[in-house]
């Protein structure tokens, strides 16, 4: 498969190819009648020997036409400003073109001008190489972690793309391809790709699939700890011990955490929707929070008994769990009710002496 591609400083109107001593091509743009229909567009005529083969308006549809031509596929490709043609041919008719080293050129632009010149084709032939794409570091950005990948030539040797003439992908199996910058992507991508980077004088076809990340669940436990004078919910994820990992955060702020603890820990007041990414044994993993700032738990009674003693009664009580990993009582109030009144008619309240 060759590809031929033409760029003018003009829009163009008219191309006239010679691709071998029997074999030419014209592109205009004009009227073509057929009977009493008139079409105005662009019109393909192609000739081989003494066939002689007319297409009319060829992008009416898109900018993009294919046909076939003695045993060849030709793709005809514009882009909106009509200064920009390529033509790929795939089939026979490549080598017949090829076997010859100048093909002559015709064009004319839209006020008239004309350039007839010739090109060597053996200046314009590329040179195809497997090449191979490879790891080179993590990249922590603002909002994630990347994946960056240098290209290796067949030897082994890295490739600087800073020359390149183009760079393009495409998901394998598709036939779109896309132009790209360079080989980062995000460590979320899990498709397989092949990549073109084009050169003056070679081209490379490279390969790659990626992994993605596994997604996980993570649940607060309804525990809550106290560090320097902090209050934090505690968060597991189900059959992970996190003891040892390095945790990325990315959100309103973003972090880097080394983890000593089988669990998370995060401030109870923290607010707003956060990703989280952590590598273990060569495997990534992402979990997402949206922290809402929910009331603290008050403390509450679980139940009370009273003790009955030789001349005098005690109340004993027991405060209902609030997550905290301890709750001291400094002050209680008793109130006794008659039944059925919701005015208590005694009332004693307790500070600074009460028992845990």
């Amino acid at each position: 498969m060759d590809t031929y591609r033409l760029i003018s400083n003009e829009a163009l109107s008219y191309i006239e190819i010679k691709m071998s001593p029997t074999l030419y091509a014209i592109l205009y743009k004009g009227h073509y009648k057929v009977g009493s229909t008139d079409y105005y567009g662009w019109h393909m005529v192609s000739k081989k020997g003494n066939i002689t083969i007319t297409n009319i308006d060829i992008f009416s549809h898109s900018n993009k036409y294919i046909t076939s031509f003695d045993g060849s596929m030709i793709t005809i490709m514009k882009n909106d400003e009509e200064d920009d043609f390529s033509i790929i041919i795939n089939g026979p008719i490549v080598q017949q073109i090829r076997a010859q080293n100048i093909v002559p050129l015709v064009v004319k632009d839209v006020a008239g001008n004309e350039l007839e010149t010739e090109f060597d084709l053996s200046d314009l032939l590329l040179k195809e190489e497997e090449g191979f794409l490879i790891f080179k570091d993590y990249i922590i950005g603002d909002d994630g972690i990347y994946l960056e990948y240098e290209l290796n030539n067949s030897n082994g040797d890295k490739v600087d793309i800073d020359d390149a003439i183009e760079i393009k992908r495409k998901i394998k199996g598709s036939d779109y391809f896309e132009d790209v910058d360079n080989f980062i992507l995000p460590i979320e991508e899990n498709r397989e790709f092949i990549y073109i980077v084009l050169f003056d004088k070679i081209q490379y076809t490279a390969e790659v699939s990626f992994n993605g990340v596994n997604l996980l669940e993570i649940q607060k436990t309804g525990k809550i700890k106290t560090f320097q004078d902090k209050l934090y919910y505690e968060y597991a994820i189900s059959n992970f011990n996190l003891a040892g990992i390095t945790l990325y955060e990315f959100g309103e702020s973003n972090n880097i955490y080394n983890i000593v603890t089988n669990n998370l820990y995060f401030e109870i007041n923290k607010e707003g929707p956060f990703s989280y990414y952590f590598n273990q044994n060569n495997n990534w993993y992402k979990f997402l929070i949206n922290f809402e700032n929910e009331p603290l738990p008050a403390p509450s009674l679980k139940n009370a008994i009273f003790i009955e003693e030789q001349n005098s009664r005690r109340v004993s009580f027991e405060i209902l769990s609030t997550g905290h990993d301890d709750v001291f009582v400094n002050k209680a109030t008793l109130n006794i009710f008659n039944q059925g009144s919701t005015t208590p008619f005694i009332t004693k309240t307790i500070e600074g002496n009460l028992v845990k």
